[in-house]
């Protein structure tokens, strides 16, 4: 096979021998992944011979000068162009729904681009996604639409590091892995953090300020923004800035995103849709099982892998364990839930609603390994919903609390604004956040009864 020439974008040192390039080649409109003996620098133009399409090979290439930026952006420009990025695809989730998210597309559009700058170039990017069927939907699709770009350009991209998080901050932890995964590469694009389903705290201000110095941000989410967090500068898609709300999920919008690059993710926003009990979900019994899954491999993986897009994949399209999985933590919830509805306290409020509240401790000595409070909480408020009367569900455990509002309650705000008004008390409350219509609140202490007992007098309830 005759040469071809390529620009080198981005290099990997693993060894102070063993270096891998991305080299884009324009004259082809391909990304190859290499290997070579001999050292290369960023923006060298080279020229080699691709055996077969297989990346990662090693292979002799021959430095013949370098290439100014405005050649390297052509070439970039060129690139981008023939991935095809297009509008979002949306299914009809009715009005309301629609008109949210058509009112994202622009902003979508813009993060796709600069994604995918990252991807044809191979500049790092980090994922970090909220451990929960909602945030794992986002993963998932961005992962099918990095797949599809990978396509497009014969090159997977392998830059990447994927962070399942607990909670719902960006943490000095999490900054410290992105920057040890940063310098790792020298790149001539800036490396890239993506966070999905994240809550909007002021506890995330230290480490996304930092993150902000050494990576562009697209940061995705649907909780309402809190007055104390510090937007760092980013790419922030949110619902509420354009007097939407939470119904329109950080799933859902993150793989609008990632259908950007030719993949149709409708079926996984959908998912994210019922995972996060969205009032604009649909009944689907296909889609609330894939939802159950995910938000149970998420809070105990049977195979003790990392809980990466890949793995929930594999959990996905392997029907026995599938089948395992769903019928284990369905089980198990169901149990949990009978025990909480004897076990819980059922109060008025002054205000109109019924106020149900519980001890997790009954449901934790159990040791389910498919129950996890945030969740719970949710799956118990949706059965005590069934009653039809308006209600809150306070579920309470050591140094957490965690609450559900029904729609005609949470609309007031009264649940998030008192879990914002109690966490102005720092010697009580470290911090807490949410939606309208689910919150919760980590303490200083670990005594959650007393605290319960302030928050529901706040609610107009006492116990």
């Amino acid at each position: 096979m005759a040469k071809v020439k390529g620009i080198v974008t981005s290099i990997r040192e693993l060894s102070s021998s063993n270096c891998i390039y991305w080299i884009i080649l324009p004259g082809i409109g391909r990304t190859i992944r290499i290997r070579s003996p001999t050292r290369l620098g960023l923006m060298d133009a080279v020229e080699l011979e691709i055996i077969d399409a297989e990346d990662d090979k090693t292979c002799d290439v021959e430095s013949i000068g370098t290439v100014s930026q405005s050649e390297y952006v052509s070439a970039r420009d060129s690139m981008l162009s023939s991935l095809g990025i297009h509008k979002p695809t949306i299914p009809d989730i009715g009005p309301a729904g629609n008109a949210m998210a058509t009112a994202l597309i622009e902003q979508i559009m813009d993060a796709a681009s600069r994604i995918g700058r990252n991807i044809v170039s191979g500049a790092p990017i980090s994922v970090h996604f909220h451990s929960d069927g909602d945030g794992s939907t986002g993963a998932i699709g961005l992962s099918r639409g990095f797949k599809a770009v990978a396509h497009k350009i014969s090159s997977e991209h392998k830059a990447i590091k994927w962070d399942a998080v607990r909670g719902v901050a960006y943490t000095e932890e999490s900054f410290y892995s992105d920057e040890m995964f940063f310098k790792s590469f020298l790149s001539v694009e800036r490396p890239m953090a993506i966070m999905t389903d994240f809550g909007t705290t002021p506890e995330s201000n230290a480490s996304s300020g930092k993150l902000a110095g050494i990576s562009d941000i697209i940061w995705i989410d649907h909780h309402p923004i809190d007055k104390g967090f510090e937007r760092p500068p980013a790419y922030y898609i949110n619902p509420w800035d354009h007097h939407g709300d939470s119904s329109l999920t950080a799933g859902f919008i993150t793989c609008m995103l990632a259908s950007s690059f030719g993949e149709n993710l409708e079926e996984m926003m959908l998912v994210s849709l019922l995972s996060d009990h969205s009032s604009l979900a649909k009944a689907d019994k296909d889609k609330e099982e894939i939802a159950a899954v995910l938000d149970a491999i998420n809070i105990h993986n049977p195979d003790g892998l990392p809980t990466t897009p890949q793995y929930m994949e594999s959990v996905l399209s392997d029907k026995t364990k599938f089948s395992y999985v769903l019928s284990e933590s369905r089980e198990q919830m169901s149990a949990a839930i009978s025990i909480g509805l004897k076990k819980g306290r059922t109060l008025k409020s002054s205000k109109g609603f019924l106020i149900f509240v519980l001890d997790f401790e009954k449901i934790a000595k159990m040791r389910f390994n498919y129950i996890k409070m945030g969740k719970y909480t949710s799956e118990l408020h949706s059965a005590i919903e069934k009653g039809q009367e308006p209600a809150v569900t306070v579920v309470y455990h050591k140094r957490y609390i965690s609450a559900r509002a029904s729609h005609r309650v949470a609309s007031t705000s009264i649940l998030l604004d008192t879990v914002r008004k109690m966490s102005e008390d720092k010697e009580e409350v470290e911090n807490g956040g949410g939606h309208n219509e689910a919150a919760s609140m980590r303490l200083v202490g670990s005594d959650a009864e007393q605290v319960t007992k302030k928050f529901v007098s706040y609610l107009g309830g006492a116990f």
